[in-house]
Protein backbone atom coordinates (compact mmCIF):
# COMPACT_ATOMS: atom_id res chain seq x y z
CA UNK A 1 0.00 0.00 0.00
CA UNK A 2 3.16 2.00 0.87
CA UNK A 3 4.32 1.56 -2.56
CA UNK A 4 0.89 2.78 -3.86
CA UNK A 5 1.06 6.08 -2.30
CA UNK A 6 4.63 6.94 -3.45
CA UNK A 7 3.35 5.86 -7.15
CA UNK A 8 0.62 8.36 -7.03
CA UNK A 9 3.15 11.16 -5.23
CA UNK A 10 5.66 10.60 -7.96
CA UNK A 11 3.06 10.64 -10.93
CA UNK A 12 1.33 13.90 -9.30
CA UNK A 13 5.21 15.41 -8.99
CA UNK A 14 5.93 14.37 -12.92
CA UNK A 15 2.40 15.52 -13.66
CA UNK A 16 3.12 18.89 -11.95
CA UNK A 17 6.48 19.71 -13.79
CA UNK A 18 5.10 18.50 -17.01
CA UNK A 19 2.05 21.58 -16.61
CA UNK A 20 4.73 23.59 -15.13
CA UNK A 21 7.09 23.24 -18.28
CA UNK A 22 4.10 23.58 -20.96
CA UNK A 23 2.85 26.77 -18.99
CA UNK A 24 6.80 28.29 -18.88
CA UNK A 25 7.16 27.59 -22.91
CA UNK A 26 3.84 28.75 -23.40
CA UNK A 27 4.57 32.21 -21.16
CA UNK A 28 7.85 32.41 -23.66
CA UNK A 29 5.78 32.10 -26.75
CA UNK A 30 3.37 34.75 -26.25
CA UNK A 31 6.68 36.95 -25.02
CA UNK A 32 8.16 36.48 -28.09
CA UNK A 33 4.89 37.28 -30.02
CA UNK A 34 4.15 39.99 -27.98
CA UNK A 35 8.15 41.23 -28.98
CA UNK A 36 7.35 40.23 -33.05
CA UNK A 37 4.16 42.50 -32.92
CA UNK A 38 6.12 45.09 -31.75
CA UNK A 39 8.76 44.65 -34.21
CA UNK A 40 6.35 44.84 -37.44
CA UNK A 41 4.64 47.77 -35.88
CA UNK A 42 7.61 49.78 -35.31
CA UNK A 43 8.66 48.53 -39.47
CA UNK A 44 5.41 49.83 -40.79
CA UNK A 45 6.38 53.09 -38.34
CA UNK A 46 9.10 53.38 -40.42
CA UNK A 47 7.72 52.98 -43.73
CA UNK A 48 4.85 55.29 -43.31
CA UNK A 49 7.65 58.11 -42.17
CA UNK A 50 9.15 59.17 -45.73
CA UNK A 51 5.27 59.41 -46.66
CA UNK A 52 4.58 61.72 -43.85
CA UNK A 53 7.24 64.07 -44.65
CA UNK A 54 6.27 64.70 -48.13
CA UNK A 55 2.52 65.44 -46.59
CA UNK A 56 4.19 67.72 -44.21
CA UNK A 57 6.15 69.68 -47.21
CA UNK A 58 3.19 69.78 -49.55
CA UNK A 59 1.07 71.23 -46.74
CA UNK A 60 4.02 73.73 -45.99
CA UNK A 61 4.38 74.60 -49.02
CA UNK A 62 0.80 75.36 -49.60
CA UNK A 63 1.07 77.17 -45.89
CA UNK A 64 3.70 79.49 -47.26
CA UNK A 65 1.93 80.38 -50.73
CA UNK A 66 -1.72 81.59 -48.41
CA UNK A 67 0.79 83.61 -45.71
CA UNK A 68 2.79 85.44 -48.64
CA UNK A 69 -0.63 86.11 -50.69
CA UNK A 70 -2.16 87.61 -47.22
CA UNK A 71 0.51 89.52 -46.20
CA UNK A 72 0.65 90.97 -49.81
CA UNK A 73 0.66 94.56 -50.09
CA UNK A 74 -3.32 94.98 -51.65
CA UNK A 75 -3.22 96.18 -55.02
CA UNK A 76 -2.79 99.58 -55.77
CA UNK A 77 -6.78 100.71 -56.55
CA UNK A 78 -9.50 98.71 -57.46
CA UNK A 79 -10.22 99.08 -60.94
CA UNK A 80 -10.67 103.02 -60.40
CA UNK A 81 -11.80 105.02 -63.91
CA UNK A 82 -10.63 108.39 -64.30
CA UNK A 83 -11.43 110.78 -66.96
CA UNK A 84 -8.23 112.34 -68.44
CA UNK A 85 -8.32 116.29 -69.13
CA UNK A 86 -11.60 116.44 -67.48
CA UNK A 87 -12.10 119.84 -65.24
CA UNK A 88 -11.53 119.45 -61.02
CA UNK A 89 -15.22 120.33 -60.66
CA UNK A 90 -17.45 117.17 -60.97
CA UNK A 91 -19.84 119.14 -63.64
CA UNK A 92 -18.84 118.79 -67.00
CA UNK A 93 -17.20 121.84 -69.02
CA UNK A 94 -19.85 123.73 -71.22
CA UNK A 95 -19.25 122.87 -74.57
CA UNK A 96 -19.02 127.07 -75.38
CA UNK A 97 -15.95 126.80 -73.17
CA UNK A 98 -14.51 123.43 -74.51
CA UNK A 99 -11.27 123.64 -76.69
CA UNK A 100 -12.15 123.00 -80.64
CA UNK A 101 -9.47 121.11 -82.60
CA UNK A 102 -8.38 122.80 -86.16
CA UNK A 103 -9.31 119.23 -87.85
CA UNK A 104 -13.24 119.31 -87.07
CA UNK A 105 -15.70 121.18 -85.53
CA UNK A 106 -16.56 119.12 -83.14
CA UNK A 107 -15.22 119.65 -79.24
CA UNK A 108 -12.30 117.46 -77.44
CA UNK A 109 -13.74 114.85 -75.09
CA UNK A 110 -11.74 113.56 -72.38
CA UNK A 111 -10.73 110.02 -72.34
CA UNK A 112 -11.81 107.41 -70.02
CA UNK A 113 -8.84 105.63 -68.39
CA UNK A 114 -9.13 102.57 -66.44
CA UNK A 115 -6.45 101.48 -63.88
CA UNK A 116 -7.26 97.69 -64.05
CA UNK A 117 -5.35 94.78 -65.17
CA UNK A 118 -7.26 94.64 -68.52
CA UNK A 119 -6.63 96.77 -71.51
CA UNK A 120 -8.02 100.22 -70.53
CA UNK A 121 -11.56 101.02 -72.29
CA UNK A 122 -11.87 104.54 -74.38
CA UNK A 123 -14.88 105.71 -74.82
CA UNK A 124 -15.79 109.63 -76.28
CA UNK A 125 -18.82 110.28 -74.12
CA UNK A 126 -18.41 112.63 -70.57
CA UNK A 127 -19.08 111.32 -67.52
CA UNK A 128 -23.08 110.71 -66.49
CA UNK A 129 -24.10 113.12 -63.74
Amino acid sequence: MIGWIILVIVVVVIGYAVLAYNNLVRQRQLAQEGWSGIDVQLNRRADLIPNLLESVKGYMAHERETLEASSAPPPKAPCRRRWENSSPSPRPIPISRRRRTSSSSRPSLPTLRTSCRWPAATTTAPPAT
